[in-house]
Order: C-alpha cells, then sequence, then structure tokens
C-alpha cells in the first residue's frame, strides 16, 4: 500500500509540491524488483508489473526505511504462491535503492504478525 501510495505522491510532486518526509515499511508484501537481480526484473517486466522504488523514492525527502524479516513466514508462503514463485517480497528481503536503509529484524520479529508488538525494538535497530 505504501508503494503505491509514494508512486502516486511521485507523479503528483511536481504539479502539487507534496513530499513525504520519511516512509517505513513493516513486513511489506510488494516486489523488491531488485535493479541488481536481472532475472527478478525480467520476470516483473514480463508480468507487466513495475515495481520501480528508484521513481517512488523521489516522493520522499529522507529516506525509505524498509524493516524485513526472514522468519515471515506469510510472506515467504502466501506471497510466493501469489505471485506464482516470481519476485521477492521487501518484507523478506532488501531494496538495493541509495535513498533505502534496509534493516534486518529477524532476531526480534519471529513472524509477520509480530512487527506491532516490537515496534520499540525495530526502530532502535533503524536508529543505531
Amino acid at each position: 500500500m505504501i508503494y503505491f501510495c509514494l508512486n502516486a505522491l511521485n507523479q503528483a510532486k511536481e504539479e502539487k509540491g507534496i513530499f513525504v518526509e520519511e516512509a517505513h515499511l513493516l513486513g511489506g508484501a510488494v516486489d523488491t524488483n531488485c535493479s541488481k537481480d536481472d532475472d527478478v526484473r525480467a520476470e516483473a517486466e514480463q508480468a507487466d508489473e513495475n515495481i520501480d522504488w528508484s521513481a517512488v523514492s523521489g516522493a520522499v525527502n529522507g529516506n525509505i526505511w524498509n524493516y524485513y524479516s526472514e522468519n515471515d513466514d506469510v510472506l515467504k508462503y502466501l506471497y510466493t504462491a501469489g505471485e506464482l514463485c516470481r519476485g521477492k517480497p521487501v518484507g523478506r528481503n532488501p531494496i538495493y535503492n541509495s535513498k533505502v536503509r534496509n534493516i534486518d529484524v529477524s532476531a526480534c520479529v519471529g513472524g509477520h504478525g509480530e512487527y506491532i508488538e516490537n515496534l520499540r525494538n525495530i526502530f532502535k535497530q533503524g536508529a543505531q
């Protein structure tokens, strides 16, 4: 959801000057579409998916913070099944973009439903 909001804001920014100071992604269920991973990008392009973190990062003055956990089985199984095994969700993987700060919170987030109860520890890791 945040990705698509940032995308809309990025498209409107020139006309209306709208910017977000920072964005925080917790267990995001959108594709990384890593520019460093040509195979993943090619698969996404074939599926008419235009996930472009470079474009949406233009809507953010500061950083986009991506908090991800390798323990997120909801994204591991349901996202993978829903995407027909294509792509990598940002809630389990880093995003390769200069404005994105990736924080691996696997040590304190044991599953998709544990982000809210661990917010203090998650943001502490981001502050380090």
